[in-house]
């Protein structure tokens, strides 16, 4: 059991994380549209540790996979689900948003067709299948 526990624990924290950096990864797309010159490296050190910053926060306040009923728990099992799925919509409702702006200035002259396709469309198949993935992980619990 303590081996089972530990595994879910460390996914579960590693999820946050991905669901984290994927965050960092839809606001940098929206800077990188807005300033595209500024170098990339400068905010990618700021996005690796805030994402350890909210998956350390996140964790102990999510909806755990293999609990034990503990005495006094600051949280009950009710809202630890309703922080769970608060976090994966804000991630959902950004990401989405990333895809619009990017929608947005994409279709401005300058750029060609092909190019401004290919990156709505990949961009767009990304958020989705993360999003699914989440999800069906998400229903299986």
């Amino acid at each position: 059991m303590l081996l089972t526990k530990s595994n879910y624990e460390v996914l579960q924290f590693f999820e946050f994380v991905s669901l984290a950096l994927n965050l960092f990864l839809c606001l940098d797309i929206v800077l990188t549209m807005r300033n595209p010159f500024y170098p990339h490296e400068r905010r990618m050190k700021f996005y690796l540790g805030f994402s350890l910053l909210i998956a350390i926060v996140c964790f102990p306040l999510a909806l755990q996979r293999v609990s034990e009923p503990a005495e006094e728990e600051k949280l009950d099992k009710h809202e630890r689900a309703l922080f769970s799925v608060a976090f994966l919509t804000l991630y959902i409702i950004f990401a989405i948003t990333s895809v619009a702006y990017a929608w947005r200035v994409n279709t401005r002259p300058g750029m060609s067709t092909e190019v401004r396709r290919k990156f709505i469309n990949r961009h767009s198949l990304y958020v989705a299948s993360l999003a699914r993935c989440v999800m069906l992980y998400l229903y299986d619990a």
